[in-house]
């Protein structure tokens, strides 16, 4: 599927129209949300390396790739020299939706790690010519560092920072948790760019599936409800249970899934490459048809994954211990938050609609 520019105008939001998918889980907001958790989190940006504060303005450092206006996909590196319009709290605020009854301390680092994801996959992923030798490079010293190494890139010294405090908060079986969960991200991530550089995209909902849940960095963000729900020490024996397993994976289809109904339009509008890593564009290149169809199609796995999600959280949530219905329920306000967020954002909106930036400000 090519993303020529005749397609760009005939998939435009004056003719697609964007579907519902309502969720009915409570919707909570952490109290921590207007503290000064922006500042902290652009002075981790900039001791990492990524970022440099040059006469007031925030620029990305020099070799280093930095997400564009308003977290823009494509940026590529140096691709955005003026990077001041990056919106910190825009992005950040995900962990105050994500954690709404966490500490200060946990959300933080939830929403350290959200920014970290996007300068990962807005500066070092979604460029212009995607270069597999150099995010190799970034991705081996991600691994050093998650391996307990010393980081030698920019990238991976944030992350180091970010697992280093999410092992002070969670303790060893967590951590180990949370570091399989961005390993298995950044390789589904080169998985992408492989199939954008080669061309050859998933075909169908069961090729697509597997990998989009490991890439959407869902997992690790679940990760981050053990240090935030007061649920206290949980055996390892219990995540590795069926029907925790089938939850995760619920979640991470939901909020995979939805991100690609709400950002189809700009991802066709941004991406600089032919892209069909979307679920909407998987069933346009399975079917072909009218593109509202296969939006509609993709809207209707996420509101049957929905109910699937009801259906085990209600299961568990009778579990008689109360650690364990702590922890579920943290799950559960975790995937109405990513969905609120997703849902509310003017970063993908705004090619729906054409909605005012002061709406969501």
């Amino acid at each position: 599927m090519s993303l020529d520019s005749s397609m760009k105008t005939k998939f435009s939001a004056k003719d697609l129209k964007l579907p519902a998918m309502p969720m009915d889980f409570p919707i909570l907001l952490n109290p921590y949300v207007d503290s000064d958790w922006v500042e902290q989190s652009i002075d981790l940006v900039e001791r990492s390396g990524l970022i440099v504060r040059q006469g007031g303005k925030i620029r990305n450092a020099p070799g280093v790739g930095m997400p564009g206006p308003d977290g823009r996909t494509g940026s590529g590196l140096n691709n955005n020299p003026e990077g001041a319009e990056f919106d910190f709290r825009a992005i950040g605020i995900f962990g105050f939706h994500a954690l709404p009854t966490a500490s200060r301390e946990a959300v933080q680092a939830l929403a350290d790690f959200v920014i970290w994801l996007y300068f990962w996959d807005d500066g070092f992923m979604d460029t212009a010519e995607p270069n597999i030798s150099e995010l190799n490079f970034e991705i081996s010293a991600i691994c050093r560092v998650l391996d307990g190494g010393t980081p030698k890139t920019p990238i991976s010294t944030m992350i180091h920072d970010i697992r280093l405090r999410f092992g002070e908060l969670g303790g060893y079986e967590a951590l180990y948790r949370f570091t399989e969960d961005v390993r298995g991200y950044v390789f589904g991530c080169l998985a992408e760019i492989v199939s954008r550089t080669t061309g050859r995209f998933p075909h169908n909902i069961d090729e697509y599936e597997p990998l989009r849940i490991v890439n959407s960095a869902v997992l690790p963000t679940l990760d981050f409800c053990e240090i935030s729900s007061g649920a206290g020490y949980i055996p390892s024996s219990f995540f590795a249970s069926p029907e925790i397993i089938a939850l995760r994976l619920t979640i991470a289809k939901v909020v995979s899934y939805s991100n690609d109904v709400w950002s189809v339009l700009r991802e066709i509008d941004n991406c600089p490459l032919e892209f069909g890593w979307n679920l909407a564009l998987v069933y346009a290149q399975d079917a072909g048809g009218d593109m509202q169809i296969n939006i509609d199609r993709a809207a209707e796995i996420v509101n049957r994954e929905i109910g699937v999600l009801y259906e085990i959280y209600s299961k568990l949530r009778t579990n008689p211990d109360e650690s364990v219905r702590l922890h579920i329920d943290a799950l559960r306000n975790s995937v109405r938050g990513m969905h609120t967020w997703q849902g509310t954002n003017y970063r993908y909106l705004r090619y729906w609609n054409g909605c005012d930036r002061r709406a969501f400000d």
